[in-house]
């Protein structure tokens, strides 16, 4: 299917489009730094590269900008330092 708006128009439209520090995740960021919890932010290690690693909790957060939904599970998937070296797998 062809594009209906040009390669200059796409382009710049593309460029507008934020991947980190939008306003929702600022504000999901404030919101769990007031109430304690501390955290690294898209955590190169870990796939997906969630938006929140709450590394003290075991918890990994993404928060989705095109639905305004958060995802969060375990982050059973990370390498330790005290692993056998093997990765871990992120199903039960």
């Amino acid at each position: 299917m062809a594009d209906i708006i040009n390669k200059q128009t796409r382009s710049r439209m593309m460029a507008g489009i934020r991947e980190k520090d939008t306003q929702p995740e600022l504000a999901i960021r404030r919101a769990l730094h007031a109430r304690g919890f501390r955290f690294r932010l898209h955590a190169k290690n870990l796939p997906g590269r969630p938006d929140l690693d709450v590394w003290s909790r075991d918890l990994m957060v993404h928060y989705s900008t095109r639905d305004g939904r958060m995802h969060y599970g375990p982050s059973s998937a990370r390498e330790r330092p005290h692993d056998s070296g093997s990765p871990s797998s992120n199903t039960r």
